[in-house]
C-alpha cells in the first residue's frame, strides 16, 4: 500500500509500504544519488555482477519510497536526509527506484542485467 494512493491495496508482489519523504529537504528528490547495494543485492543473480565499484550513481526523481522492505528484498539503497531502499526484488520481480533511462552508462548497464537475466 501507499501513502500516495491511501486505502488502495498495491500489487502484493512485495510486502512494504509506500511513504512520503519526511524531510526538510526540498521534494521531490531530484537528481543523482549514490546506491550501495546490500548483501542480498551482491547476491543477486542479475544486478550481483553489476557492483564492481562502489560509486555507482542513478538518478532518482520522485517523492515517495520503500519502507518495511525484508532484508531478503532489499537489493540496494541511497541516501536523502537519511537512508531509503531504492532497488527491490524477490524471484523474478526487480523494481528500481531511480530511473535507469536517465542514469547514464549506469541505467544502460542496469537495463542490459535486466533485459538478458535469466532467473
Amino acid at each position: 500500500q501507499s501513502e500516495e494512493a491511501p486505502n488502495q491495496p498495491g500489487l502484493g508482489m512485495l510486502p512494504g509500504q509506500i511513504r512520503r519523504f519526511r524531510t526538510s529537504l526540498p521534494i521531490p528528490h531530484v537528481g543523482w544519488a549514490q546506491v550501495t547495494p546490500t548483501a542480498a543485492g551482491r547476491r543477486h543473480g542479475a544486478i550481483g555482477p553489476l557492483w564492481t565499484q562502489e560509486d555507482v550513481f542513478y538518478y532518482h526523481v520522485h517523492s515517495y519510497h520503500p519502507t518495511d522492505v525484508p532484508v531478503e528484498a532489499s537489493l540496494a539503497t541511497a541516501d536523502y536526509d537519511g537512508a531509503f531502499v531504492t532497488l527491490v526484488g524477490r524471484d523474478n520481480v526487480l523494481g528500481a527506484q531511480f530511473h535507469p533511462e536517465k542514469s547514464q552508462q549506469a541505467g544502460i548497464d542496469l537495463l542490459g542485467a535486466f533485459a538478458t537475466w535469466t532467473p
